[in-house]
């Protein structure tokens, strides 16, 4: 999302579920006043502040569908007490997949629930309490019942989310379990703290449960959409808001999850190394410089900048060249510009220095930015594919950026639980700028067979088996595989990269039609003829033999008269 002049963010507040309304103050709390926390309202004066009014916030407990997210940028979720629908799940990451952001707190107790959406985006809601030992149920700092929470223990990095944020808390808070490759943690908790097993019985610690560093934040890059996880959301209350650095992070919170992008700060005589913030060809980064002096006595010097090829910086329509000076004056001081990424920019990592031409070393920051490249797929929802049989499959890549795109490769991943579905690319391609291309792969299915666990298993199977060559097999449906779509592409240095596309989309495998064999028919009816021709052989020796028996019978009656006459 660039920002342009006029843009309105619009927010869906989700209430439904069970979640907590923007307006009614919390209620079910271990410690403290309801009334003293109070609602969400200064959250959402502290969100129009930032964007300078540009903000409407709606509140909603209808079933989320597909029509009413695409009227919204960002949708807040908090603490729901019943699980979204399969279906409202699917409209949720599609949403969030094209670009929308999401927000999401928790609660204490029983996550299951919360866990079935969340899980999607790489974050799993514990269900739990995160408890100090050395205050009880929350933790006291100078403040209110409350959790420190620390945004960079040891080496960890520390977040653009987490930029001037020093000290925030936690209250009531569930603990997180972090997960895949495009969700990171973000704040954690100091060394005392623990996460208490909820129903255990008790508020204690119990031997095995996590003590210290226990992730409480987390946020979740999924398609083009940001997603943002809190097992708290009791900090962002009116009576919680202004203690500490809180209002800060809901400011922070509401510019990147929009992709509004927060502020970067550089000041001089200090090397910044900022983490890489993702853009778009055509974003803008405001940049605030601080000119600040080393000893706090008034200074003057000159600041420029170093610029990459594809980024331009200005204010307004005012647009200065490479190595301009920025700015002339005393230090102290202060000044804001854009840092603009050029629609032609080549994907890949960049380097912007601040140079202060007073200092002897001359630079002041350094500002490093990730530029991605801008696609449209059209990849179908639902492939078929029969085990043993390949498929071609066409797709569309749409490349809406100016740059060339160079070795673009599309990798597929999806296995089942009773099959692997395999997807090969026949050959790179490259796509120009502000143009479509079309990628071919070969999609091939293999069946997996599992050892028979028992003897019964293993008839039962070779009997099936046996039906099928005697009666044939219809075309049947296996299972269905759900497909991983990345899309890996050559940057400005050679580097290979990849991003996640978005939506939800599967393989249905099918077993394929068998026709009777005939050989072996063949062969049963040999077999049967066989045996047939064996028993009429039988049959007619039993008769010969019954027919001399009775003929030897007839013979002694008349021996035995010859004999007496005799």
């Amino acid at each position: 999302m660039t920002i342009i002049p006029g843009f309105h963010l619009k927010v869906l507040w989700y209430s439904g579920n069970g979640g907590e309304s923007i307006f009614e103050p919390d209620s079910d709390i271990l410690a403290g006043d309801p009334q003293e926390w109070g609602s969400f309202s200064k959250l959402i004066e502290v969100w129009r502040e930032a964007l300078n009014g540009a903000l409407t916030v709606d509140e909603t407990t209808e079933r989320l569908s597909r029509d009413l997210l695409n009227k919204y940028h960002v949708l807040v979720i908090s603490s729901p007490k019943e699980a979204f629908s399969e279906e409202e799940i699917k409209y949720i990451k599609e949403f969030v997949s094209n670009g929308g952001g999401l927000i999401v707190f928790g609660d204490k107790g029983e996550n299951r629930h919360l866990s079935s959406l969340s899980e999607e985006f790489g974050v799993e809601f514990n269900s739990d309490l995160v408890i100090d030992p050395n205050i009880g149920h929350c933790v006291s700092t100078h403040y209110t019942p409350e959790l420190i929470v620390n945004p960079n223990p040891g080496k960890r990095e520390t977040h653009p989310l987490m930029i001037g944020v020093n000290r925030i808390a936690v209250f009531e808070s569930s603990s997180l379990r972090v997960f895949g490759d495009y969700s990171e943690e973000i704040a954690w908790t100091d060394i005392d703290a623990y996460s208490d097993r909820w129903g255990d019985g008790n508020f204690g610690y119990d031997p095995g449960e996590p003590v210290g560093g226990i992730p409480v934040m987390a946020i979740s890059q999924y398609g083009s959409g940001r997603v943002f996880f809190s097992g708290d959301g009791d900090l962002f209350r009116d009576g919680n808001i202004e203690i500490m650095d809180h209002e800060k992070l809901a400011e922070n919170l509401i510019l990147w999850i929009s992709k509004l992008i927060p502020p970067v700060e550089i000041e001089t005589h200090r090397i910044i190394d900022l983490p890489g913030e993702k853009v778009y060809p055509g974003d803008s980064v405001e940049i605030i410089v601080k000119m600040r002096s080393e000893n706090e006595v008034e200074d003057y010097t000159h600041l420029e900048t170093i610029l990459p090829i594809g980024f331009s910086i200005g204010k307004g329509d005012v647009v200065l060249r490479d190595r301009e000076v920025l700015w002339t004056g005393e230090v102290p001081g202060e000044f804001h510009y854009e840092l603009r990424v050029n629609e032609d920019a080549l994907p890949g990592v960049y380097e912007i220095q601040f140079l202060d031409n007073e200092k002897e070393e001359g630079e002041a920051g350094l500002l490093r930015l990730e530029v991605l490249p801008k696609l449209g797929i059209e990849f179908p929802d639902v492939l078929e594919v029969e085990v043993g049989r390949e498929e071609r499959v066409k797709i569309e890549v749409t490349n809406y950026s100016r740059a060339r795109l160079n070795g673009v490769e599309l990798l597929v991943r999806a296995e089942g639980e009773k099959s692997i579905v395999s997807f090969i690319q026949e050959e790179d391609i490259s796509i120009d700028g502000e143009s479509k291309n079309v990628i071919h792969l070969k999609m091939s299915a293999s069946e997996v067979i599992e050892r028979p666990k028992s003897l019964k298993e293993a008839i039962l199977r070779d009997v099936q088996e046996l039906k099928e060559k005697l009666l044939g097999r219809r075309r049947t449906p296996l299972e269905d595989v759900d497909l991983l779509i990345n899309l890996s592409y050559l940057d400005k240095d050679g580097t290979r990269r990849s991003v996640q596309l978005d939506g939800d989309r599967e393989a249905r495998v099918f077993l394929p039609e068998k026709k009777p064999d005939f050989m072996l028919w063949a062969m049963i009816l040999l077999i049967l003829a066989f045996m047939f021709f064996i028993s009429l052989v039988i049959r007619n020796m039993r008769k010969r033999k019954q027919k001399s028996s009775s003929h030897e019978r007839q013979r002694l009656p008349d021996m035995s008269q010859s004999l007496y006459r005799a």
